[in-house]
């Protein structure tokens, strides 16, 4: 059976600029940023080359959401 990677994990750090959401990640593939046709928000995806790796679920922050991915699931098993 294929193990895979644990899920991402969204990190809030101060900086000089205030609060600032990191997720750190390897083999992060080129931004698409594709509209959604019912609300018009942009919404950004950042493909990963590593399977299984993503976010479990998703995380609410003032200005944006960072969406739980189809490939992470429930602890980060694909499905």
């Amino acid at each position: 059976m294929k193990r895979y990677p644990a899920a991402l994990e969204p990190e809030r750090q101060r900086g000089d600029a205030g609060a600032v959401i990191f997720v750190t990640a390897d083999d992060v593939g080129g931004r698409l940023r594709l509209p959604d046709p019912v609300i018009g928000d942009v919404l950004d995806i950042l493909p990963l080359g590593d399977d299984g790796r993503g976010l479990a679920e998703r995380n609410q922050y003032v200005d944006f959401d960072l969406l739980a991915s189809a490939q992470a699931g429930d602890k980060g098993v694909v499905r």
